[in-house]
């Protein structure tokens, strides 16, 4: 069934011949009623054919306009389609654009994991390889046979035994990595119980593995465990040597080097956490500078002359002024009452 589109020029042009023809009629209904005169007759039948003329006319004007609308309208019918068009093809770009983006992303994603599972794989021969390397570099003595149980590596330092035990996660997921080294931590005992084995007993763990550890020092009643990262094996390893060369290190009683080598541990590790966290408030320090250009113009000047201003004079280092621990801490507890008001 062909369908009738009914547009206001339509309609008017339509409305315009039926008033022209009924007006024909009505008069000459009205010419015939009152038996005009031939004259008369003459007149109104040429006035009604000048109406008509004018309403024809009137009639071809509008159904110009008409076409003209209709023109317009099918020139817009067809620039909407078209771009209609475009946008599809631009979505469709879009979309297909954002998928290989994901998919790159994934690859990425899946090939670090591989990446890392990988090296967790071989920690334990890469732990074995870069403390063995230690001993040779430093003429240390890698212990391969090991009364009881073997650990992963020990070696021996002032006749006596220390252990690196290298674990790794069993997964990508290192949400239970902490709880999987506490138990290790634990289980360390089962070596203890051998002759001439020291107190601190090491975990190394790979170096990717650190963000996820909250605890790297575990104390228990007869032992201490320190978890390491492959990089420190190195200032580790060190730092025990030293006590071998200490002059009065054959003096020294187990617990007395026991306590000397805690010392020393834990010295290592407060060093290298505020190394981390400086570097780390470093960054965002930068990343703070970094956005004084988002002030307003009108500040930039003003802050650019107080920071030229400013000056700060932290206390010099005399050398043959001796730091007394005995004055830090009252300066420390000084500042408390001032950081406790500023937390409020």
């Amino acid at each position: 069934m062909a369908s009738f589109i009914f547009d206001p020029l339509s309609i008017l042009i339509f409305a315009a011949g039926i008033f022209s023809l009924s007006l024909l009629l009505l008069l000459r209904r009205s010419g015939h009623r009152s038996d005009p005169s031939a004259l008369d007759y003459q007149r109104r039948n040429h006035a009604l054919e000048e109406q008509n003329r004018l309403l024809m006319s009137a009639q071809k004007e509008l159904e110009k306009s008409l076409e003209a609308y209709r023109a317009v309208e099918e020139q817009r019918r067809i620039s909407f389609e078209e771009k209609l068009g475009h946008l599809g093809l631009l979505l469709t770009y879009h979309q297909e654009q954002e998928q290989k983006l994901l998919a790159e992303k994934e690859r990425l994603r899946e090939e670090h994991i591989l990446a890392l599972k990988k090296t967790w794989q071989t920690h334990e021969s890469l732990v074995e390889v870069a403390i063995k390397g230690i001993c040779i570099e430093r003429s240390l003595e890698y212990v391969e046979d090991f009364p009881d149980k073997d650990p992963d590596n020990v070696i021996r330092i002032a006749g006596e035994f220390v252990i690196f035990d290298a674990k790794s996660p069993a997964n990508d997921n290192l949400a239970n990595f902490p709880s999987y080294i506490k138990e290790q931590a634990k289980a360390i005992k089962k070596y203890l119980h051998v002759e001439n084995v020291r107190r601190e007993v090491f975990l190394v763990i790979p170096d990717s593995c650190l963000e996820a550890i909250k605890c790297f020092y575990y104390p228990f009643s007869d032992y201490q465990v320190f978890v390491v990262s492959t990089s420190s094996l190195m200032p580790v390893i060190m730092t025990l040597k030293r006590i071998e060369e200490y002059e009065f290190a054959e003096s020294l009683s187990p617990k007395e080097r026991a306590q000397v080598i805690s010392y020393l541990g834990k010295s290592a590790h407060i060093l290298k956490r505020r190394l981390e966290v400086d570097h780390y408030f470093a960054h965002e320090t930068f990343g703070l500078l970094s956005q004084k250009d988002l002030l307003p113009a009108e500040f930039i000047t003003d802050v650019a002359s107080v920071e030229k201003a400013s000056v700060f004079n932290p206390p010099m280092d005399k050398g043959k002024k001796t730091l007394l621990l005995k004055k830090l801490e009252l300066e420390h507890r000084s500042l408390q009452p001032l950081v406790e008001s500023l937390s409020d």
